[in-house]
């Protein structure tokens, strides 16, 4: 059996352009949408910002700064990162030039940056903003597509980064100030991006920004069904299902639907709110202020919906199951 891996990862901020190369392609934005692996690893990502010490535990012996100086990142949990369309059409563009063109890195075959893509595809950098991207890639004689191990499987290479100094991927997934993400995890069976030759791969791009929008509420609705294990899998999303954002006198302030994936999100100004998901109530006084909260609904049978809710830290509510980890 053949495998190989690769990493890369650029970071910038506070608006200085992203030091990196990519490649976008406009004509996708009409029929683009995210996969259910991509809306996987964005879970997966949201977890380890949630609970960051926790994967330290289960992957870095519980050292989060190990190959940083001592106390370079703290096991406080990081907002949420919600998805957009437009760092989402960046990143595939980008995964699919990878692929198409047999190569591994920022720079894209049009030589445009990480930022100008982004840029490009619609995200609006207003204000104080800031923008960074990871890449992520295994081949394996075995692979046949896309699963679900191989894409939980990047996410935990690009935290670990072993051999990568400076530890620059699992910074930009603990970055703080960052609230937006576009993910695109694709696969290529005879990809010839590695020295030894070509091999079926799987590649990620992770784009990141944040700007001055914002705060979001954000989630994902799933019915536990492939797995149940509190946590979305692959072929749990629940799509089409109706958010509604009330403030506390009862007036709606926001709504939309999920995503294929059963993701959502929704810009917000800063305050309490109750959310409605598939008409049933979701989550009660939600306070909103700078940061991101997530609110997920889970469709869990026999028991009713439950609720895994985080922003500066990971919140319940009573009678309900609080999905998420504890360590």
């Amino acid at each position: 059996m053949n495998m190989e891996i690769k990493r890369k990862g650029l970071f910038a901020l506070a608006g200085i352009a992203t030091l990196g190369w990519s490649v976008c392609n406009p004509a996708f934005s009409a029929v683009l949408a995210p996969t259910q692996f991509d809306q996987y690893m964005l879970e997966l990502v949201n977890d380890l910002r949630a609970n960051p010490q926790g994967w330290a535990n289960d992957y870095l012996s519980g050292d989060l700064s190990e190959g940083l100086a001592p106390g370079t990142l703290g096991t406080n949990s990081r907002q949420p990162l919600a998805w957009h369309s437009s760092l989402f059409q960046s990143a595939h563009g980008h995964s699919k030039d990878m692929l198409d063109n047999d190569f591994f890195g920022h720079t894209g075959t049009d030589g445009t940056s990480p930022h100008d893509r982004m840029d490009n595809a619609g995200y609006p950098f207003t204000g104080s903003w800031g923008s960074g991207e990871n890449l992520a890639v295994r081949g394996n004689s075995t692979f046949t597509g896309v699963s679900t191990e191989t894409t939980k499987q990047l996410v935990v290479d690009l935290f670990v980064d072993t051999g990568i100094a400076g530890r620059g991927h699992r910074l930009n997934l603990l970055q703080d100030n960052f609230e937006n993400v576009g993910i695109s995890v694709q696969f290529d069976s005879a990809w010839g991006g590695f020295s030894s030759g070509t091999l079926p791969s799987v590649i990620a791009t992770q784009d990141f920004a944040y700007n001055s929008e914002g705060p979001y509420l954000t989630g994902v609705a799933y019915d536990d069904s492939v797995v149940d294990d509190d946590f979305y899998t692959p072929g749990e999303g629940l799509s089409g299902l109706d958010v509604v954002i009330k403030d506390l006198s009862g007036n709606v302030v926001g709504s939309t639907t999920t995503m294929d994936t059963g993701g959502w999100q929704l810009a917000l100004n800063s305050g309490t709110y109750d959310v409605y998901i598939n008409g049933q109530l979701a989550g009660d006084d939600v306070v909103l202020e700078s940061a991101n909260v997530k609110v997920d609904y889970v469709a869990a049978v026999p028991l009713p919906p439950a609720v895994f809710l985080f922003g500066g830290a990971v919140l319940g509510l009573a009678g309900m199951r609080r999905q998420g980890r504890s360590e």
